[in-house]
């Protein structure tokens, strides 16, 4: 769990329903984000600097320091995009000097399970940006990167269900891996990367994980952590999918309105579980949905905006298309021996050789055509037509 001094004690960020014998728990079970965050007018960086070579000196892997009444871990190395790293329990903060109008963020903040559960993502989001800004930092742009949607179903046994059977699943992923321990099952991973759901026996996991042990008793509402079977529903959504959906899905905020949405899109149009086995060649979308999974669609989270997943065209730049030719024209006229100063030169040489190249295509009309069409085809947009308006 975070440390107390971190964040103010509140209740955990999850709701609990009792709508049967099956009670269900929702939130978010990891949550990283990418910020591009304007350091010009902070001192902050520079600090973090003199505490990292601190840390490079001494003999232990962080040296801890203080930030607005908050102790943090800056760890003697950083990550291959981020210079600095500050840890406090399963929260990280990556940070570098990039300026804030680049491509790629100057700042991550990862929220771990426990920490996203309680004291809440929001809460720990808020602080860290309230620290930002108390530096002098100031945040320009901010994208999720990923995000875990996690609902735990408390008195389901995972092993009364035929989660492990491949021929009950229809999804849309190719991936499919039972998990076993001692020959007992321990859940399942459907997908893999960008898109996965898991579903496991928490408890279980919990075994091995004492430090969560109070946390889930607590939020579960339960005298002890192993006192009733607890089946987990997650599913793990990266940045390549969430740009996929419309409206686009870049802030938290975004993200908290359509979290029903994305819930309701995961289980029930991108993977759901069968009550009978699924015969592939008949029908399969009439295959009756298993009675746990009907409970796995009815979970509703917060967040009103509804949200579709749409396939995206990859639009022609143009302006990139003709810097391209320009440095393959140069890379041409370089091997006919062009000097660096005879820009005519470069010009007509590039140009003749692919003229001549294209007049060699052209030798077969018809392919020629043929493939200059699929070209126009794949370049412009299509255009309905009217005619029989």
């Amino acid at each position: 769990m975070p440390d107390s001094k971190l964040m103010p004690e509140t209740e955990p960020q999850a709701r609990i329903s009792c709508g049967s014998a099956v009670a269900t728990t929702s939130c978010l079970d990891t949550l990283r984000l990418s910020m591009w965050v304007d350091w010009e007018s902070s001192n902050l960086l520079d600090r973090l600097e003199v505490v990292k070579n601190l840390a490079q000196q001494g003999e232990y892997e962080s040296e801890p320091v203080d930030l607005a009444g908050h102790s943090w871990n800056v760890m003697r190395s950083g990550t291959s995009r981020f210079t600095f790293r500050l840890v406090r329990g399963d929260i990280q903060l990556l940070i570098n000097r990039r300026k804030a109008d680049g491509s790629i963020p100057n700042t991550r903040l990862e929220i771990g399970s426990a920490s996203c559960w309680s004291p809440g993502f929001r809460t720990i989001y808020n602080e860290v940006v309230k620290l930002i800004e108390l530096y002098g930092g100031a945040v320009c742009k901010e994208r999720v990167s990923e995000v875990h949607l996690a609902t735990d179903f408390i008195g389901q046994d995972l092993r009364s269900l035929p989660v492990a059977k491949m021929e009950h699943w229809i999804t849309r992923a190719y991936d499919f891996q039972p998990h076993y321990s001692r020959r007992k099952l321990t859940g399942v991973s459907v997908g893999k990367g960008d898109f996965m759901l898991r579903c496991y026996d928490k408890v279980l996991e919990l075994k091995t994980s004492t430090s969560k042990q109070q946390l889930f008793t607590d939020v579960w509402g339960v005298k002890s952590f192993d006192e009733k079977p607890v089946t987990r529903v997650e599913f793990q959504l990266r940045r390549p999918v969430l740009r996929d959906f419309a409206p686009v899905i870049n802030t938290l905020e975004e993200l908290e309105e359509c979290l029903d949405s994305l819930w309701q899109y995961c289980c029930q149009h991108w993977g759901r579980l069968t009550s009978h086995e699924v015969d592939r060649n008949h029908h399969q979308s009439r295959a009756q949905t298993h009675p746990f999974w009907l409970r796995v669609q009815g979970v509703v989270w917060e967040g009103a905006m509804f949200v579709a997943r749409v396939k995206r065209y990859i639009k022609k730049d143009l302006y990139r298309l003709t810097q391209l030719a320009a440095g393959v024209s140069m890379t041409i006229a370089a091997l006919y021996g062009r000097h660096a100063d005879d820009i005519e030169g470069v010009i007509a040489c590039s140009t003749l050789a692919i003229e001549c190249h294209l007049r060699d295509l052209f030798k077969t009309p018809e392919d020629f055509r043929k493939r200059m069409s699929r070209k126009i085809n794949d370049s412009l947009p299509f255009q309905p037509s009217f005619a029989a308006c």
